[in-house]
């Protein structure tokens, strides 16, 4: 999964994935600029609730 913000200003990007008996979580929030302006902050507090939504996330095993 991954979640951009407009006018490549950052990327949230989530992956799970099973290799032998472990599972591997990688989580990357990377910003491209310094500064985002105030015209920006109703995009950048979505974007921050679907970040927080998708860590949030229960992860459920299902022994086979």
């Amino acid at each position: 999964m991954a979640i951009g913000l407009p006018n490549n200003l950052g990327v949230f990007k989530y992956q799970i994935h099973q290799v032998g008996l472990k599972i591997n979580v990688r989580s990357i929030l990377q910003f491209h600029q310094a500064l985002i302006s105030a015209k920006n902050y109703q995009v950048l507090k979505l974007f921050y609730g679907d970040l927080v939504k998708k860590q949030s996330e229960k992860m459920i095993l299902v022994k086979q």
